[in-house]
């Protein structure tokens, strides 16, 4: 998503769903949580699941100008868990047009009673 990397790594291919549950968190997020240190190597416990900060990225703006930028982690998809809650995804593609026909002809192939609702673009 071009979200600048401020300490760590990013989540990939060691993220996987056997592995040790990671997690990124924003800049807010560690300022608020651990304000004396890093985030990096803390452990963070949501929904009885232990995750461990593996990277600090750059906060995002929530989309108003009034809005304050709230402390957000990062999951890998491959150790979501609650498989029927709702879920966001962020995708980056050449066309929006080509890559939304892409996600939707897939869900559809995988499970047509799952809805996709909202579509946003971030620029």
């Amino acid at each position: 998503m071009g979200i600048p990397l401020l300490a760590g790594r990013v989540l990939d291919d060691r993220d996987g769903p056997n592995a040790t549950r990671t997690l990124v968190i924003n800049e807010t997020g560690q300022r608020q949580f651990w304000p004396d240190g890093s985030a990096l190597g803390q452990r963070v416990r949501m929904r009885r699941i232990e995750y461990t900060v593996v990277g600090v990225v750059a906060d995002v703006s929530p989309g108003s100008l009034t809005e304050a930028i709230q402390p957000t982690v990062y999951l890998s998809h491959d150790q979501a868990e609650g498989r029927g809650r709702r879920q966001s995804y962020a995708l980056r593609g050449a066309s929006t047009e080509v890559l939304l026909a892409a996600v939707r002809s897939a869900v559809q192939e995988v499970d047509p009673m799952v809805p996709i609702g909202q579509v946003a673009l971030m620029e």
